[in-house]
């Protein structure tokens, strides 16, 4: 219901003021001093479409940017010049103002904790040790960590629950600080912060070290999310993606194009990290992702090996190409299962060309990729992509020994040599190394583990058997050796205790439920000799020595096994056998 206006038409009309002696009085004394009649009309709102509000958002978000720019120098003076251009943006400054937690929930520091010369330990060891295993969040050697409690509280926090390995109890403590602070900042909050997504992604990286459950595929939906909506996964130009209430046909009908500042190297490496996490897990646990590959990755990889800010930036194109070969593999592993059981089928050349696609891309690296040992883990854990295709092949069906059978031996050779060589490439590298190690990896490996156990008893030959339980003997003791018997405030021991625990029940099935009696005798007295033995005198098979890698029949598994093998088979076996690791 629309109220009386303030003025009368008469002092309205002459462009006065309107004055009444009390409110009761009919009339305005400037109507009752002239003899004037005096009116009032009702008022009502009166609507200018949306341009004035569209000018205000504009107005505030140039605003941002220029005080985006004025702070990144003021701050670091000394930064890259790609940091101070106008040309690029970061998504840091272009968010709400929700730094009043700053000093708040995620300072441990304040908090007591952890001291600051311990803090700043761990974030050196997060720089030198374990950002080159995973080149998506780098901190810059020139960033100390009072700059990160201003800037990047969140960050500072998963870092510090990430690199402080060496401290089992307090790594699980940091770990739960991370969580709260996600709840309070996102949840509770809504903060949406590029703070928040790189700490996701180092939080995920490392999850494997926190207390359980992990809710991995949570924490990953949310980093997503803050993805989206920081608008990091599209180009600059872009369409306006907002549908204006028009109310005049004559109107401008075209949509408008947007051309922003590029974002900037961070935000590059995030967007492909993100991807990189959603799918490195997914293919392997048999997960649906919802982050699929987009042509704008390609040119965010191209930038970042162009401008290559850190050593480890022109790695990030090959761990891309890698990923992205991978979501083809699942792909094609999901909408056309049943037709790779069909001999002779269209797929069996897709997945000839995938495999010719990844010989390749061995062929065109400028280095050995047994080198980088996050590419080599990587490009070994495609092949394994491959090779379940394989497995998904019906063992009884009619068509078993048709001629379509060649190229499921051939991607069944390269997964055995793969798993072959991932596992060796592991055990040659320099003790403790896996501290380093990040999520993903450790379930690449387990994978390989998996895969190398089915092969040994598929093939169930003296010499097969002895190599595996050779290698299951020096993962045992590489991994035991950073296990402890130290439990946490909820009586839950170390990760690696649990890999443990894996390796010795994967050595009990193989030797027949921990009864060596019933193996050959050279075997037993081989293992016992292999299992007694310590690191430094357990002779190492080469990296890709295919020696003992006969070709396996796989589809023809002994009768006494066979039982056994038909509760692990390739789709629940990894939740059967590393439940509690993942």
């Amino acid at each position: 219901m629309s109220t009386l206006s303030k003025t009368c038409q008469s002092c309205a009309s002459s462009k006065v003021k309107c004055v009444r002696s009390t409110e009761d009085q009919p009339k305005c004394n400037r109507c009752l001093r002239l003899g004037k009649e005096c009116a009032y009309r009702r008022s009502g709102r009166r609507f200018h479409g949306f341009q004035k509000d569209r000018q205000i958002e504009a107005l505030e978000s140039r605003v941002k940017e220029l005080m985006s720019d004025r702070v990144i120098a003021s701050v670091e003076p000394s930064a890259p010049t790609s940091h101070l251009t106008s040309s690029t943006r970061s998504a840091s400054f272009n968010e709400n103002d929700n730094n009043e937690n700053n000093l708040g929930i995620d300072d441990v520091i304040k908090r007591g904790l952890l001291s600051i010369g311990t803090a700043r330990h761990y974030l050196e060891l997060f720089k030198s040790v374990l950002s080159p295993n995973f080149p998506f969040v780098v901190i810059s050697s020139s960033i100390s960590i009072n700059q990160l409690r201003q800037e990047r509280p969140f960050l500072l926090l998963a870092v510090l629950a990430s690199a402080s390995y060496d401290d089992f109890s307090l790594q699980r403590l940091l770990g739960k600080e991370v969580k709260k602070a996600v709840a309070a900042r996102m949840i509770l909050g809504g903060e949406i912060s590029f703070d928040m997504l790189q700490g996701l992604l180092v939080f995920l990286a490392w999850s494997h070290y926190h207390s359980k459950p992990n809710r991995y595929t949570q924490f990953l939906q949310l980093a997503i999310s803050l993805v989206i909506e920081l608008r990091l996964d599209r180009p600059p130009q872009t369409e306006e993606w907002k549908t204006p209430l028009l109310f005049e046909t004559q109107q401008n009908l075209n949509k408008k194009t947007y051309v922003r500042p590029s974002w900037g190297t961070d935000e590059k490496r995030a967007v492909i990290g993100c991807y990189y996490l959603s799918y490195s897990t997914a293919v392997f646990l048999h997960k649906h992702s919802n982050f699929p590959y987009i042509p704008y990755f390609d040119e965010c990889c191209r930038s970042l090996d162009q401008e290559e800010e850190y050593p480890t930036d022109k790695y990030i194109v090959h761990s891309f190409q890698l990923q992205h070969i991978a979501e083809k593999i699942n792909r094609l592993s999901t909408d056309h299962r049943n037709d790779l059981k069909k001999p002779m089928s269209g797929t069996e050349l897709y997945v000839m060309s995938i495999k010719s696609d990844l010989e390749a891309f061995e062929s065109r690296l400028p280095f050995k990729i047994s080198t980088v040992p996050f590419l080599a883990i990587q490009f070994y854990a495609t092949s394994l992509c491959l090779y379940q295709i394989a497995l998904n092949h019906d063992q009884h069906s009619e068509d078993s020994m048709s001629i379509s059978q060649t190229w499921r031996a051939d991607l069944s050779l390269a997964g055995t040599n793969a798993a072959d060589n991932m596992l060796n490439l592991h055990i040659s590298l320099p003790p403790m190394m896996e501290v380093k190690f990040t999520n993903t990896q450790w379930i690449q490996t387990a994978f390989a583990m998996l895969v190398a156990y089915r092969n040994t008893v598929a093939n169930n030959t003296p010499t097969n058997t002895i190599s595996f339980l050779h290698t299951l003997s020096q993962l045992r003791q590489r991994v035991g050796a950073l296990s402890s018997s130290k439990v946490d405030m909820d009586g839950q021991r170390d990760v690696f205790s649990g890999f443990v625990k894996r390796i010795n029940q994967t050595e009990e099935r193989l030797m027949g439920v921990s009864n060596k009696s019933s193996m050959p005798t050279n075997i037993s007295k081989a293992y016992e000799n292999t299992s007694m033995a310590s690191p430094s005198e357990v002779s190492m098979l080469p990296v890709g020595d295919q020696s003992l890698v006969p070709m396996p029949e796989l589809f023809s598994f002994p009768e006494m096994d066979d039982q056994f093998m038909q509760g692990y088979s390739i789709d629940p076996s990894m939740d059967q056998m590393f439940n509690a690791w993942f």
